[in-house]
């Protein structure tokens, strides 16, 4: 299984082997002009932390809480 998330023009990938993923951005180059901007830091204003070694992903506010405030 391959989860896809669009927003816009930007698309997130998530996948638990990295083959696949790399396997369909190449398809999707075939057709499409597409730029990889590597792993995900950063989605619909959330900062995004990943720890491979605890296998954990984390997501931050601060930047939005900082704005309101």
């Amino acid at each position: 299984m391959l989860i896809i998330t669009v927003d816009i023009d930007d698309l997130t990938m998530a996948r638990n082997t990295k083959g696949t993923i790399l396997r369909f951005k190449d398809q999707l180059h075939k057709v499409f002009k597409i730029k990889d901007l590597g792993d995900l830091c950063w989605l619909l204003g959330i900062e995004v932390k990943r720890d491979r070694t605890r296998q954990t992903i984390m997501f931050l506010q601060h930047s939005y809480i900082d704005k309101i405030i």
